[in-house]
């Protein structure tokens, strides 16, 4: 954060009691880290979905990473057991 030259913010914005992360810090490191597993682990990158920007739905999509569980969007809460036992494994 010190050294970030992407950075306007003096870096105790970052932390909310000069240790802990603030809400601007973990958006700080969470970003920073997206770009560098994009950067150097290409394979781990994953696609936000084209309609919301989300990482976290079943419209998102990675090169490398295999699915083992339906989506939270795609569980019928009424009868979840449903929703496994219908995956189809991309």
């Amino acid at each position: 954060m010190q050294d970030s030259s992407s950075s306007t913010k003096p870096w105790q914005e970052y932390l909310s009691d000069g240790l802990h992360l603030s809400a601007a810090g973990n958006k700080f490191v969470g970003e920073a880290l997206i770009d560098l597993i994009d950067d150097l682990l290409p394979e781990l990158a994953v696609t936000p979905c084209t309609y919301t920007g989300n990482i976290n739905s079943s419209s998102r999509s990675s090169i490398s990473m295999r699915r083992i569980a339906p989506w939270h969007d795609e569980i019928d809460h009424s009868n979840p057991e449903k929703s496994f036992r219908n995956l189809s494994l991309e």
